[in-house]
């Protein structure tokens, strides 16, 4: 089955908004974080790119439509509930990077790191 024919431009668009605000966070850590002292030892830009590329290449339009939706609601949801659609959207987000990881080996951000990028 051929993928839609404007799969790639929005995992294009998704990569580019999810560069920039993995960008923004890096820069917010603290200087005493791990995640910090371990993204002094990487090209951060040229990795964060490259990863978030690969993610984007593995999601599929049901997960995007999927993680959309739960977005949405995250918007206007508290508690509880809020808390179980952040448990989803992780699953999602996991399955999605393992599946970017076994088709062409693992993520190259460092381990302190790798949770920042699962939170985007």
């Amino acid at each position: 089955m051929n993928p839609s024919p404007f799969l790639n431009p929005l995992k294009t668009k998704m990569a580019s908004f999810l560069t920039e605000e993995a960008l923004k966070r890096t820069k917010d850590l603290d200087s005493k974080s791990p995640c910090k002292k371990a993204l002094t030892r990487i090209d951060v830009d040229n990795v964060l790119r490259e990863d978030i590329n690969r993610i984007c290449e593995a999601v599929s339009l049901n997960e995007i439509t999927r993680i959309l939706s739960l977005a949405r609601r995250l918007q206007d949801t508290s508690g509880e509930k809020k808390e179980e659609i952040k448990h989803d959207l992780k699953k999602i987000v996991e399955a999605v990077v393992a599946r970017a990881e076994k088709e062409s080996g693992r993520l190259r951000i460092p381990e302190p790191c790798r949770q920042l990028l699962l939170n985007l």
